[in-house]
């Protein structure tokens, strides 16, 4: 309580009110001049659900003369697994596109959904992007962003039992997460930006600047409302030292988003660099004060204080995360596991019972339920 309202009074105090950018600055941030001494086109469109032929006679020899969309879906999932394009090499930092990562099988989870949903969409199924909103990492640092926050594809009206429709969601690397996060469905325009996005990031790490700008400027014109895109453009302009016009990319972000974690912290450090220690402290407090929203970060100390075997600290914190999201089974594991290290085995039978109903996948939902035979037979 006493950091939000820490928070409220520097916000109260003096924070500017966050707006759109002038339209004359978007248009600079935008033109690359600044930059590169003069306007930097955008990149050209990459055609990231294209198919070939070749590709297309894939689709055909899994489902020719298949009506059921329900069976359509199986037989397709099913060649590929049997063909090795559900065992990719993955590597978090390559997005591909579908003809890429269907030759290639390598990518990350955004390269394997592009490539389903495409392959899907060509097999007459209705198929649709969606992004797991898996919690973001809590350090304090700024820089770039890798915008592949968790994607897979959500394949709706699949008939089950013959009366009933249900959506089937087909997830290429559920081993990255396991918690009951919240999920979005997406454009493919919005998935077109967030792949133009990483294209960016993955030229910057090769330390063509020029290449990742234009790319960005690709993706602003798919989706300009994703806070992320400006945070990288932001990072372009810091990197080279033009640190006013970062910060003008860094509140279009805030703009879009005002919670969002790397806008805030980047802005901070930009306002350090240039001296308005005022402002970097407000919104730092605005960092912590987010934090402190979410749940997850609660269940991070959590799970930091029981690794020390800290088990009280753990279930005050685990009790501060199912406050804020009680719905969520990987906090009542914890507090399950801090329960039974504290010699309460009722209390940690009960808690795990509730972290097994909780769980959304069966492989999940089976660990719990060996922990509680094992508490049981102990």
């Amino acid at each position: 309580m006493r950091s939000w309202l820490l928070v409220s009074l520097l916000l109260l105090g003096g924070c500017e009110t966050m707006s759109t950018a002038p339209q004359e600055d978007i248009d600079r941030l935008l033109s690359g001049e600044v930059l590169f001494g003069e306007r930097i086109d955008a990149a050209s469109p990459v055609p990231m659900l294209a198919l070939d032929d070749q590709m297309k006679q894939y689709v055909d020899s899994k489902t020719r003369g298949v009506r059921h969309a329900g069976l359509k879906l199986k037989q397709l999932l099913q060649g590929m697994v049997d063909d090795g394009l559900l065992t990719l090499e993955y590597d978090p930092n390559l997005t591909h596109s579908a003809r890429e990562t269907f030759y290639s099988r390598q990518g990350n989870c955004m390269s394997f959904s592009v490539l389903f949903l495409a392959l899907a969409r060509e097999a007459g199924l209705d198929a649709r992007f969606q992004i797991v909103d898996v919690p973001p990492n809590f350090s304090s640092e700024g820089e770039l962003v890798l915008l592949n926050e968790h994607i897979n594809v959500v394949v709706q009206d699949i008939r089950h039992d013959g009366m009933y429709t249900r959506d089937h969601v087909v997830d290429f690397n559920t081993a990255e997460y396991s918690g009951n996060y919240d999920m979005k469905r997406v454009s493919d325009d919005y998935m077109q930006a967030l792949f133009h996005s990483n294209q960016a990031v993955e030229h910057l790490y090769l330390g063509d600047e020029r290449a990742a700008f234009a790319q960005l400027k690709t993706a602003l014109g798919y989706e300009e409302s994703i806070a992320g895109l400006w945070v990288n453009l932001g990072v372009l302009y810091a990197r080279k030292g033009f640190d006013d016009d970062a910060i003008t990319a860094y509140k279009q972000a805030l703009w879009y988003k005002s919670s969002n974690r790397s806008a805030l912290v980047n802005l901070a450090l930009a306002y350090e660099r240039v001296g308005l220690t005022e402002q970097a402290k407000i919104y730092r407090g605005r960092v912590d004060y987010y934090r402190t929203l979410n749940p997850y970060y609660h269940y991070y100390l959590a799970r930091d204080a029981y690794s020390l075997a800290d088990y009280q600290s753990a279930l005050t914190h685990i009790a501060n995360a199912i406050k804020r999201k009680n719905n969520e089974h990987q906090f009542y594991r914890v507090r399950g596991l801090a329960e039974y290290a504290l010699g309460d085995r009722k209390a940690a039978q009960a808690s795990l019972e509730t972290a097994e109903s909780l769980a959304g996948r069966e492989d999940i939902a089976a660990q719990y339920s060996s922990k509680l035979e094992a508490i049981k037979d102990g």
